[in-house]
């Protein structure tokens, strides 16, 4: 599900266009604003010489506004839309009564529905909406990264070694997709570095997916010792939308930041710890040299399956980047960078390291 907004500022004078709260492309503000009445989706049409399809997919909301409602490069979208003193007219698509889309600001702005169906909580357009049991075999790079959805899709990046026993931060921009799991257990590999594997798990004690990454005495990169490994689980379902994730090792202990806030999760292990956690983590990062960072390749260990979904940017970095609540940004290189990497940024099948340390990778499967 993508949150797309058309923002129209005339202080500006211009048009900006954001997919998933991201600024992706502004023009100057020269369209002719029509005096007709208003069409939603669907229909064809026909404008001067030029003839459009009707569009084919599912809607959930739509609202239009009086005001300019997003600025700056990036915002959060809500989750559900409300209405308030600047909507013109909001459009919950799961209210619609004998053939009617209800407008829910309260103004009245009630509209037709033809040959459209509901399906869970959205119209479905143009026919009927099914899920793809197939996934593409080649991952579509945009300004948004890549979407990996099969095995043919992974990047790799080798002698990447930093110092695992010393505070480090991993972070990315990334956008997990719903998916109907074939298994009561599942292990979506989002990335493994050094004896951290990172994954979008869900089993048999919670039916969706949490994010979860374990910490092990082996290269994750490799198999793991079914009775060797200590993890965390978030202790909250994985949102379906774009998202900022960071987790950080401290020196003693790991912190996970969601949207920039910590989030609080749980401990998994096979068997009960011989020594005290945070003596048993610096163990495991001592043990070994690490040097090989993977995206979305999975390892048959732990369920494991390449990750459904997209990234954007992810980014190393020595020591501690966050103390207390913030504000994510659009990654950049600085003096604390280790590595970073634009999914939006790929030319002939190299992943490149855009801080000054030439880390570069190989990534499979996309165009």
């Amino acid at each position: 599900m993508n949150h797309i907004a058309i923002v129209r500022d005339p202080d500006k004078n211009e048009h900006r266009f954001y997919v998933n709260g991201r600024l992706v492309a502004k023009d100057p503000d020269s369209y002719r604003v029509p005096s007709q009445g208003f069409q939603i989706c669907g229909k064809e049409y026909q404008y001067a010489s030029e003839k459009g399809l009707g569009f084919k997919g599912y809607l959930d909301e739509i609202r239009i506004s009086s005001n300019v409602r997003y600025q700056g490069e990036q915002f959060t979208p809500q989750t559900r839309f409300s209405s308030d003193s600047e909507t013109l007219a909001l459009y919950h698509c799961d209210e619609m009564k004998d053939g009617l889309l209800l407008d829910s600001s309260g103004r009245g702005h009630d509209g037709k529905v033809t040959g459209a169906t509901i399906k869970s909580t959205d119209i479905i357009i143009s026919g009927q909406y099914s899920q793809s049991e197939t996934t593409p075999e080649t991952a579509i790079v945009s300004d948004l990264g890549v979407a990996f959805e099969s095995t043919d899709q992974y990047a790799l990046i080798e002698d990447l070694e930093i110092d695992f026993t010393k505070p480090f931060t991993m972070e990315m921009w990334c956008e997990p997709f719903a998916i109907e799991e074939p298994k009561d257990r599942m292990s979506r590999d989002v990335f493994r570095y050094g004896p951290i594997a990172f994954s979008n798990y869900h089993g048999p004690a919670h039916s969706n997916p949490r994010w979860q990454f374990i910490v092990a005495p082996t290269p994750a990169n490799s198999k793991v010792p079914v009775d060797e490994f200590f993890g965390f689980k978030a202790i909250r379902d994985t949102r379906n939308a774009r998202q900022h994730i960071a987790i950080q090792w401290t020196g003693n202990t790991y912190q996970f930041f969601l949207d920039g806030k910590e989030e609080s999760f749980g401990m998994i292990t096979r068997k009960k710890p011989d020594k005290p956690i945070p003596a048993l983590l610096k163990d495991y990062h001592a043990s070994g040299q690490w040097s090989t960072l993977s995206f979305s390749h999975a390892i048959a260990d732990l369920h494991s399956h390449p990750f459904h979904g997209r990234l954007e940017q992810f980014r190393i970095s020595r020591g501690q980047r966050y103390n207390s609540e913030f504000t994510p940004e659009r990654l950049a290189s600085d003096e604390q960078t280790i590595a970073l990497y634009n999914f939006d940024a790929i030319e002939n099948e190299v992943l490149k390291d855009f801080s000054d340390n030439h880390h570069h990778g190989i990534i499979s499967g996309v165009k």
